[in-house]
């Protein structure tokens, strides 16, 4: 029986692994991009041009991420279970392949070359780095969707929800990558440098390290910020309704055994202890409600407090502050401040910047939503509706709904139904 429960809990975990995974991959093939453009390394300051076979590789890699991304938007796509099947298998092969190359890449051509004395390794190989990370955690979770949920049918609503998903940052991410493009070109910055104002614009921070210089870019800002700040707030909002529905049906569940119990209770009553029973069996339904929410809470701060001190250990060392700067430098982008005191310089700072910044969204606003949803949930009068029904032995019992079901009853009855 615990086996089976296991069992069960894995693969309801496994269904939702697809999700993550469309959400992580645009952002691999927009790191592939500098990967591919821009040199690896330098030598006393002078950047190196890169061997003919790592070229070839990492533009093999950034193909097999394009290939890969069309392959999860099919695999979202199709309604037959065995093109889904076929597209399942497709995609994950396709990432494992192109984790496999980036990793024969970096190590072939970074670790086993070129770090004696005097090299440095510049953008495009911490976007490497990087590239085959998110590539490594989206092969491990589609992998793991394979070994525990391959044979169950597809989830319709999972299916629909991991299409929005991507096809969302796809379009989020095209819009970054081709206003890095743009700007690059025309302001002479590298193309990571190009994504890294993108981003500090798109999220409203403006460090002021760079900023348009030219006319054009000038007057091209407004249209990109519009449509991004757009994108971004259509993608946050995915996300949260994704997390609150997925909270929803974990409450569901639990109301479910919660209803078992208490008609098991009820059927066994005396008609006077009834009411008693019900408001009894109430009084655990809305301490359900109440802890459910703030475990929800909790775990919303726990992810933002352990995203900003983790933020802040990453930078210390990648910029050389002090943790105390590194703290209040992390804070101030999650609050989009962005007073420009500090600001990454380092190619690795940057590097990691864009993606520790895109992450941190909807990681703050998971929490905010969460603590308003708990704070109203506290302050909202609790309403219950009692009905009644009829017993075996021909009593009539008092139910005693789950509060949301309740609320929605007591909405459509009007005051025809009592309230407890």
């Amino acid at each position: 029986m615990k086996k089976d429960d296991e069992d069960s809990r894995l693969a309801s975990f496994a269904a939702y692994t697809p999700l993550v995974a469309a959400l992580l991959a645009p952002m691999s093939t927009l790191y592939d991009i500098p990967a591919l453009s821009q040199p690896w390394y330098a030598f006393n300051g002078a950047a190196l041009p890169d061997p003919r076979a790592s070229l070839v590789l990492s533009g093999v890699s950034l193909a097999m991420s394009v290939i890969a991304n069309s392959l999860l938007v099919l695999r979202f796509s199709v309604h037959v279970a065995r093109l889904w099947r076929f597209a399942t298998r497709l995609s994950t092969l396709a990432w494992v392949i192109k984790t496999c190359i980036g990793i024969a890449n970096l190590i072939t051509f970074g670790a086993l070359a070129r770090n004696g004395p005097g090299y440095s390794y510049l953008e495009g190989f911490w976007c490497a780095i990087l590239s085959v990370v998110i590539s490594g955690i989206i092969s491990t979770l589609l992998v793991f969707q394979f070994l525990f949920h391959f044979n169950r049918s597809p989830d319709a609503t999972i299916r629909f929800q991991g299409r929005t998903f991507i096809v969302s940052e796809l379009i989020l991410f095209g819009l970054i990558a081709l206003e890095a493009l743009i700007f690059s070109k025309i302001e002479g910055w590298t193309y990571l440098e190009g994504i890294y104002f993108s981003v500090v614009a798109l999220l409203s921070i403006g460090f002021g390290d760079f900023s348009p210089s030219k006319t054009s870019t000038k007057i091209l800002l407004f249209p990109f910020a519009i449509a991004g700040i757009a994108l971004l707030s259509n993608q946050v909002s995915l996300i949260v309704k994704a997390s609150s529905a997925r909270r929803k049906r974990r409450r569901q569940r639990f109301a479910r055994l919660l209803d078992t119990r208490r008609h098991a209770n009820l059927e066994q009553s005396h008609p006077e202890t009834l009411e008693g029973e019900a408001r009894r069996l109430h009084r655990l339904v809305q301490d359900e409600e109440n802890a459910s929410e703030l475990a929800d809470l909790l775990w919303s701060a726990v992810a933002l407090v352990v995203f900003w001190l983790l933020g802040a250990l990453i930078y210390r060392y990648m910029e050389s502050w002090t943790y105390g700067n590194a703290l209040y430098f992390n804070y101030v982008f999650f609050l989009t401040i962005g007073f420009g005191d500090y600001s990454p310089e380092t190619p690795v700072g940057r590097v990691v910047f864009v993606l520790w910044a895109l992450l941190a969204v909807p990681i703050m606003t998971n929490f905010v939503v969460q603590a308003i949803q708990s704070i109203v949930g506290c302050l909202s009068p609790p309403r219950c509706l009692l009905t009644t029904h009829t017993s075996h032995a021909g009593h009539a019992l008092l139910q005693v709904p789950h509060l949301d079901d309740a609320r929605e009853a007591h909405r459509a009855t009007g005051p025809r139904a009592p309230v407890l």
